[in-house]
């Protein structure tokens, strides 16, 4: 999946109220992507858009068995990544250029 670097790559971001408090004190991003994408694709990504980037951490979510309606089921399995920036990136305009990416490749 290396020579693959587009807007699919990543699946959507992940915004709850730890990534929140990530994104406003130390300048890292959560993204969420299939179970496929390694730590190169990632920091190709992201050198494809001019983004300096200090550190990427990967990890691995598993599938868990939920019921749906009273059936049983599984959820999916992706990949979470935390990425951490540069001192002068600013990571609301790298994620508006990631939703833009996405909407642009969406159209084609």
């Amino acid at each position: 999946m290396t020579n693959k670097i587009n807007a699919f790559l990543i699946k959507k971001l992940l915004i709850t109220q730890k990534s929140h408090d990530l994104e406003s004190k130390l300048n890292k991003l959560t993204l969420i992507t299939d179970h496929q994408v390694n730590k190169f694709d990632i920091i190709a990504f992201f050198t494809t858009l001019s983004i300096s980037i200090n550190f990427v951490n990967s990890m691995n979510v598993k599938s868990e068995d939920r019921l749906f309606r009273g059936r049983s089921g599984k959820t999916k399995s992706c990949k979470k990544f935390i990425i951490t920036f540069g001192k002068g990136e600013n990571v609301s305009k790298i994620i508006d250029s990631i939703v833009s990416l996405q909407l642009s490749a969406n159209k084609v």
